[in-house]
């Protein structure tokens, strides 16, 4: 009988997620203020601490809820967009090694608004350090109209963690609005 021997590394990759709020100057001069509000969920936390989390990869379904506020009194058939990317290069580890940042996606979805803005949702994107759109051309309206849930996974997909070396990662997450 061949005992087979599993060394099970642990990856741990914190996302932090940080805002980006713009202003909108109306030609009037007059600013109308956009606004990105946390309902739940606002830092992810992947434990990579098994074999089928390695082979497999982690999700956390709905595990982010943002709220928006974006109303333009000047121009009301103006829209808006959600963005995202990554505020480095790399997702960094504290011994120095570094995961590609295309090893996590991110899905919007509707969160249950007053406006149902899953016409305006993207489809899944990786991370990158550039600005990624997940809403695009959104109608104006107030937090309770404009909720987005955010589904996050890791080592989904082609891109899978095996081999990665062991360690605690951190990447921030920039999410902001424009207006169209």
């Amino acid at each position: 009988m061949t005992i087979k021997r599993y060394y099970i590394c642990i990856i741990t990759i914190i996302v932090n997620i940080v805002f980006a709020n713009n202003l909108i100057h109306a030609q009037n001069s007059q600013p109308d203020t956009m606004m990105i509000r946390i309902e739940s969920g606002g830092s992810v936390d992947f434990r990579i601490n098994s074999m089928n989390k390695y082979e497999e990869g982690v999700e956390y379904q709905n595990w982010t809820r943002l709220a928006v506020y974006f109303i333009d009194e000047d121009d009301p058939g103006r829209s808006w967009d959600l963005e995202f990317k990554a505020s480095t290069m790399f997702i960094i580890g504290d011994s120095g090694k570094q995961l590609d940042l295309d090893i996590i996606s991110i899905e919007a979805g509707d969160g249950g608004g007053n406006t149902d803005l899953s016409a305006w949702m993207q489809p899944e994107k990786d991370l990158d350090s550039g600005y990624q759109l997940l809403v695009a051309d959104a109608p104006q309206g107030g937090f309770n109209d404009n909720k987005i849930i955010i589904t996050y996974r890791c080592g989904k997909g082609s891109k899978i963690l095996l081999g990665e070396p062991a360690g605690y990662y951190v990447v921030d997450i920039e999410f902001k609005i424009t207006a169209q």
